[in-house]
């Protein structure tokens, strides 16, 4: 066990009976020890065996605490200064006569001589004595304790005259008593605390109507004397020098909106977080703009839904998903994916040209924050137990806790405003704008606006409330997400992982059934293969034992791939087409003052670049908007009415279509598969998927 050595000034706890001492001065020979009890009575120090306290000590009887006795009174008023002064003066010359002071017949002789010398009794020097021991033996323990002067609470016995302002002749007012207080708690706690918001004077008069009206036989309200019924002023008084204004805010809130409108607001995301990948936050919402069809764009196919996956630290867009369907497990798992594939080649595919360091996210985050929507679904924990990636979900009626992304779709829909059937705050009031008809952009023209916008946002987006660390400005490394996420990659490494692609993809993607096939690999008419399946003949056995049945992950996006596992302990194989059909502290105030200054004038200095590139990105989406005026055709023909009722069909027109684009092999299935779609009594996959995606929208 460690010995514990006591010194001078500190503060001993007995656990037996809770009484504390302030040790004031040990011998070097630490054979005599004082200290004085910081009961309020006591006012003369005491010997005490230093030995056996602190074996004591080590044996859990006693313990040195928290010492909570001291002034901390950092700014005292003239008057308490004057105060400390005399009474400093009076005791000044013997509080440093140790150990003398503490021995009671040598005390009695300096006590005398400083009587003699200021002119103060001797009782009231031992008064200041004990003040200054048990205050810390510092000056400032002298300093009057105004805080602790005059009564703590109103009493309300009901006798003597009324409190206060003389009252007029007829007004109201009244001896306050306990029971008159018991009513005005009653009134705020029924009518005022609640959610309701009544007002004060509203919560008076019903609390006047409830205790402070008698009726007669017949039920007739009777208007008591107005010396027997309280004032207006009373109630409001009581209550300002009673309430608890936390209490309040949080009762007339309510329990949903005060965490999310009232809740103190301290520390930023990236300030617990240690890097890129920490952390990220996902989450889905219903764009404000109608679309049209691709194959035809007179027909209104509604509004998309929006999935974007969000890097704590950086602010840096990770992933994306457009979709016409719901939100839902499927569309985030979408997104989750995006978040981890090569971005060139995704962007390729809406005819956007990038360069693998514009847009460099291809890793699994730690931790993914949701909302308890889809992150609560049985399927998340696939991300759990096969990924590794750790699930939080935000308490209801928090958005603000992914406030990162939350602001992220604030600012989507705010650049949507130049967009062709964007929806006005006034959409569904009476004798405004039909939006859905001003409708011109197709699904994919919509990607293409939404990754240019995506672009711009992580490379060039300067944010102005970013907690930028001391290193950070001493790199000059700017609050970019693109800046951000290089620096963090280079010297904040640790968070971000990458699994391989077929692993994250059979993880993710939707499974379904298909064959092992003496041709290959049969999935909704189409034929895979892989060189392990090659290698190790499976389609050779197929011609001898027969079609083998198998479980399969495949993208609704892109037929071009499958991914299977050939045995529980293996790692998923990727099949393809066999027709060729993805910190401050070291720092001083004016140190910091400079930098954050040199900060501010970087920013501005940036601010024209940042411009000019928003001029650009502009341009890129006014010609995708040009071009899709352009290809609309004349409606002149049809009604109002007749474009907005085919909405259903169009949108479930457009699914299927999509569909078909998307898994329509480069030659024809072989006549297995033929037979296996040309059964009527059987739906195909097609028909299957469409009609769950119907019953998700509608």
């Amino acid at each position: 066990m460690q010995d514990i050595t006591l010194t001078a000034n500190q503060v001993v706890l007995d656990r037996t009976d809770h009484s504390s001492f302030r040790t004031l001065w040990i011998s070097p020979d630490r054979e005599e020890a004082y200290w004085i009890s910081l009961a309020k009575s006591a006012q003369v120090p005491k010997t005490f065996p230093l030995c056996i306290i602190e074996e004591g000590i080590q044996s859990g009887r006693y313990a040195i605490i928290m010492d909570s006795s001291v002034n901390t009174n950092k700014q005292p008023t003239a008057k308490a200064i004057r105060h400390r002064d005399q009474a400093w003066n009076i005791i000044s010359n013997i509080v440093s006569s140790e150990p003398a002071i503490y021995r009671p017949h040598e005390r009695s002789v300096l006590l005398k001589e400083a009587s003699t010398r200021t002119g103060a009794a001797v009782p009231y020097i031992y008064k200041l004595l004990a003040k200054y021991w048990k205050g810390g033996m510092v000056p400032n323990a002298l300093l009057p304790s105004y805080e602790k002067c005059g009564i703590t609470n109103d009493t309300y016995d009901g006798e003597g005259e009324r409190r206060g302002r003389k009252k007029c002749p007829g007004a109201e007012g009244k001896v306050l008593n306990r029971e008159d207080i018991q009513h005005f708690t009653d009134a705020i706690m029924t009518w005022y605390m609640t959610e309701n918001k009544l007002s004060l004077e509203a919560t008076f008069q019903n609390m006047l109507d409830k205790y402070y009206v008698i009726e007669d036989d017949r039920g007739n309200p009777i208007k008591l004397d107005p010396d027997l019924v309280p004032s207006r002023a009373q109630f409001l008084y009581w209550h300002r020098k009673n309430k608890d204004a936390l209490k309040e805010r949080k009762h007339r809130e309510g329990k949903k909106n005060y965490p999310l409108n009232s809740r103190a607001s301290i520390e930023k995301t990236e300030t617990f977080l240690s890097g890129p990948c920490a952390s990220a936050q996902i989450d889905a919402t219903i764009a404000d703009i109608f679309l049209v069809s691709q194959n035809d764009r007179s027909k209104i196919i509604g509004r998309p839904t929006m999935y974007f996956l969000m890097d704590s630290f950086t602010r840096m867009v990770l992933g994306m998903h457009i979709t016409l369907e719901n939100p839902s497990w499927k569309s985030a798992t979408m997104c989750i994916l995006n978040s981890m594939e090569d971005k060139v080649e995704f962007c390729a595919k809406y005819g956007i040209e990038i360069s693998e360091s514009d847009w460099p996210c291809h890793h699994i985050p730690s931790t993914l924050v949701g909302d308890r929507g889809e992150m609560e679904s049985v399927s998340a924990d696939l991300l759990v137990n096969q990924l590794g990636m750790r699930i939080e979900n935000t308490p209801p009626y928090r958005g603000d806790l992914k406030g990162i992304i939350e602001s992220r779709f604030h600012t989507i829909n705010v650049n949507l405003a130049q967009l062709p059937g964007k929806m006005g705050k006034d959409y569904g009031e009476r004798c405004t704008e039909d939006y859905r008809l001003g409708a011109r952009l197709t699904l994919n023209e919509f990607i293409s606006v939404i990754i240019n916008l995506v672009l711009f946002y992580n490379n060039s987006h300067c944010m102005e409330k970013y907690g930028s660390t001391i290193q950070m400005e001493q790199m000059g490394i700017m609050p970019i997400p693109l800046e951000l996420w290089n620096f963090g990659m280079k010297y904040l490494s640790g968070a971000q992982r990458t699994l391989p692609r077929a692993t994250v993809r059979y993880t993710l993607l939707p499974g379904d059934k298909a064959s092992i096939t003496l041709n290959g690999i049969l999935f909704k008419g189409m034929l895979y293969g892989c060189e392990q399946g090659f290698r190790e003949h499976w389609f050779d056995s197929a011609r001898v034992s027969g079609r083998e049945s198998i479980t399969i992950s495949y993208d609704p996006r892109d037929a071009t791939f499958i991914y299977f596992k050939p045995s529980p302990d293996s790692e998923p194989v990727e099949c393809y087409l066999l027709d060729s059909n993805k910190i401050q502290g070291q720092f001083s105030t004016e140190e910091l003052d400079q930098m954050h200054q040199v900060h501010r004038e970087k920013q501005e200095a940036y601010r024209p670049k940042e411009d000019f590139q928003r001029i650009l990105v502009n341009r890129k989406i006014q010609e995708i908007i040009d071009k899709a005026n352009n290809a609309f055709p004349d409606q002149s023909d049809q009604s109002k009415h007749q474009r907005v009722s085919s909405i259903r069909e169009n949108r479930k027109d457009e699914i299927e279509a999509q569909y078909q684009q998307s898994i329509l092999p480069s030659k024809e299935p072989s006549s297995e598969s033929n037979l296996l779609t040309e059964n009527d009594s059987v739906k195909t996959p097609i028909q299957r998927m469409l009609e769950e995606a119907l019953d998700e929208t509608y």
